[in-house]
């Protein structure tokens, strides 16, 4: 028989046990509250981000198009290719920023309409990777991964054999995205850093063998690959020159400096613009890419797609 010291004891132990069991519940039922808490701000702070975003995407719109009034030419001194830092929305922040795709060399261009490799792109492409620290043999890679025959390109290529290791086919057509280069023999990422600043996939517009290049844009390295005849120097003077007074038209360009093969390259008007916005609410980020292709006096959506937190 217990003792009555002993009866207390016992409910004390139980009391305390009790209170135990009530404080483990009370610290888990805060702890789901506040992750609830949590979840629901971030859906509204990701829901900001969204809306944010997109609004950025109408204004850039808004801006290229206003752009298509103003000149006949585009140039880096217009509003849209100023680099702007974010700015402030409500307690978040907005980031736009818009480069024109002619500035960079279309691999795509590799290849002819016809499917047969292009000598000329192939001889400009070769520069750009050589004066990038790049083995040219590569590019004979690229060719053979666009093009439809099954012949080796002359000067180090790569047809179906050499991707018989791989858990793919060689494409065999032209590329969709500038990611598909690490999938490309030879090739990794540092070779890829390398080269994305200069060169750019898209497909080859209407009516045209290949996609012109603004020459009040296109940057030092694609603008040598472009004219064997230009040095560093000369380079340097023009894009100098074309920071006072753009180029309005080509017929500035005097022959031979600028032979008539690489004048029918360029342009001073850009036909596509890609798009890039971040919005950033509380712990949310929103990054899209969008293409835009100049049609009469508007922009027309050709693509978007989310960026992932890297990009």
């Amino acid at each position: 028989m217990l003792k009555p010291q002993d009866e207390e004891g016992i409910a004390l132990i139980m009391v305390l046990a009790i209170l135990a069991i009530i404080s483990v519940w009370a610290t888990t039922s805060m702890e789901e509250d506040y992750i609830m808490m949590r979840q629901v701000e971030n859906v509204a702070d990701s829901s900001r981000a969204s809306m944010a975003a997109e609004s950025a995407i109408d204004i850039a719109r808004m801006a290229l198009e206003e752009s298509l009034k103003e000149n006949t030419y585009d140039h880096l001194d217009e509003m849209w290719a100023k680099d702007l830092p974010p700015y402030p929305v409500d307690d978040g922040q907005v980031s736009i920023n818009i480069k024109d795709a002619n500035r960079y060399l279309n691999l795509n261009d590799l290849v002819k309409t016809d499917g047969s490799a292009d000598p000329e792109m192939i001889a400009i492409i070769s520069r750009l990777f050589v004066n990038l620290d790049v083995s040219p043999h590569l590019v004979g890679i690229v060719v053979d991964w666009i093009d439809m025959n099954a012949q080796v390109q002359a000067g180090g290529g790569a047809e179906s054999s050499a991707y018989m290791s791989e858990d793919y086919n060689i494409k065999n057509a032209p590329m969709d995205r500038i990611e598909e280069l690490l999938l490309m023999k030879d090739f990794d990422r540092e070779i890829f850093d390398k080269i994305k600043a200069f060169v750019i996939v898209r497909p080859k517009t209407a009516g045209q063998t290949f996609s012109k290049i603004n020459i009040n844009t296109a940057s030092q390295e694609v603008l040598m690959a472009l004219n064997p005849q230009l040095n560093l120097t000369a380079v340097d003077l023009l894009i100098a020159e074309r920071q006072d007074v753009p180029f309005q038209a080509l017929s500035t360009l005097l022959v031979p400096t600028w032979p008539v093969p690489v004048k029918n390259r360029l342009d001073v008007r850009s036909d596509a613009f890609i798009v890039r916005t971040r919005a950033r609410f509380g712990r949310a980020l929103w990054g899209e890419e969008v293409w835009f292709e100049r049609k009469d006096m508007t922009m027309q959506l050709k693509y978007r797609q989310r960026l992932g937190w890297n990009q």
